[in-house]
């Protein structure tokens, strides 16, 4: 039996490290359908977790896009400042929410988020120079997850 040849092209990293350990893991696999499947572990029991796209690298700076993920919801958000000079930021629930195979599990320790979206999602907040994008992520202990400024990066 040959194993099933797809055209996939899967990448990963560790996004955080503490004391020489991985805490923090993306990784992701980009499909022929022009979707990616996304996956985010942290090695720390936590009540919500965000992974989204920036041009600028922050969870805060509008409009940034992110997953946000909970006990009872993966959703996609946007965030927006309400007014000019505003402090923090919120996390707006998108009205389009088209993902695909997702959930956020609790165990052992460890908090993931995983999803698939279109690879479009991903690159809406590209640098339109050199196609550049941040991956940003967020968690918390508690809070409203309307206002997703825990520990972020």
């Amino acid at each position: 039996i040959e194993p099933k040849r797809t055209n996939a092209m899967k990448d990963s990293f560790c996004v955080f490290q503490e004391l020489g350990e991985c805490v923090l893991h993306l990784s992701w696999t980009v499909h022929s359908d022009h979707t990616a499947t996304m996956s985010l572990t942290l090695e720390q029991e936590v009540r919500w977790l965000a992974l989204g796209v920036s041009r600028y690298g922050m969870m805060v700076e509008p409009p940034s896009r992110a997953v946000v993920a909970d006990g009872t919801s993966v959703l996609k958000r946007t965030l927006e400042l309400k007014k000019l000079g505003d402090a923090a930021a919120t996390a707006v629930v998108d009205e389009i929410q088209d993902l695909r195979e997702h959930s956020f599990s609790r165990v052992d320790g460890k908090s993931v988020l995983q999803f698939r979206t279109d690879v479009e999602w991903l690159r809406q907040h590209a640098d339109p120079q050199s196609g550049g994008m941040w991956f940003i992520y967020a968690h918390g202990p508690y809070g409203d997850l309307n206002q997703p400024l825990g520990y972020h990066g």
